[in-house]
């Protein structure tokens, strides 16, 4: 999989989880990618893939209020690439490593993990997640578009993560999250497990995410693999 490929990837699954409340849309932009809200309500991003400052500022649709996804290859100079943002009035927000998952070595399962399909089950971790169910987006299939799971103790949610088809070939992890309470207790490691094994029996190429600098601890353990590094830059005010 190539960083063009997991960009697309992070591309299609983001989009879709946007779209879950609202329209979204997706529009090539020459070697970028310009994803947004067609009635203006949200901001739209550009997605480019190691393109020089210059050329990412050029290509971002003017009259758009939004944000540059910048995703960079490993040996890609980050600071470079930030002080000539700086240069064209865009500002550095966070960077995000991106990983992928070639899901050939899996880690363990946890019994501790369900997938949840019914509606009941949905809501349930919806409402730890404050979150309402429609925008959870789970269907009650097996290779449904976005898949759920749970981690619980004596049936109480403790965290939750989701799976979002991305295209015909990859997956993309959404939402990673484990009560506070409960870190540090394995809960994390095994909602991917599952997802990963999952992904693996629906005939996945590779699952896709990105990462907090926390979580960029974790995933290198269940087998990901690092291959670039998103900088999110905003216009200067």
């Amino acid at each position: 999989m190539t960083l063009q490929e997991a960009a697309d990837a992070f591309i299609v699954g983001w989009t879709t989880t946007r779209r879950l409340s609202g329209l979204f849309e997706i529009a090539p932009r020459d070697e970028a990618t310009f994803v947004y809200d067609p009635t203006g309500a949200r901001m739209g991003e550009l997605v480019a893939v190691d393109a020089a400052p210059e050329r990412a500022v050029e290509l971002y649709p003017t009259g758009h209020r939004g944000a540059i996804c910048a995703i960079y290859s490993p040996n890609a100079s980050l600071d470079a690439h930030k002080k000539g943002f700086r240069a064209l009035n865009w500002r550095l927000l966070r960077t995000e490593p991106m990983f992928i998952h070639r899901l050939k070595d899996l880690p363990p399962l946890d019994p501790r993990i369900v997938r949840a399909l019914s509606p009941e089950h949905v809501a349930r971790i919806c409402k730890t997640a404050k979150m309402r169910p429609a925008t959870m987006g789970i269907a009650d299939e097996d290779d449904a578009a976005i898949r759920l799971y749970e981690a619980s103790v004596e049936n109480q949610n403790v965290g939750w993560v989701r799976a979002v088809r991305a295209g015909e070939r990859d997956s993309w992890v959404s939402s990673l999250n484990v009560r506070e309470a409960f870190r540090r207790e394995g809960f994390g490691a095994g909602l991917m497990a599952a997802l990963l094994h999952d992904d693996q029996r629906l005939d996945r190429r590779a699952s896709v995410l990105l990462a907090s600098h926390t979580g960029a601890l974790l995933y290198p353990k269940l087998g990901y693999e690092r291959v670039g590094t998103l900088m999110l830059l905003m216009p200067k005010k």
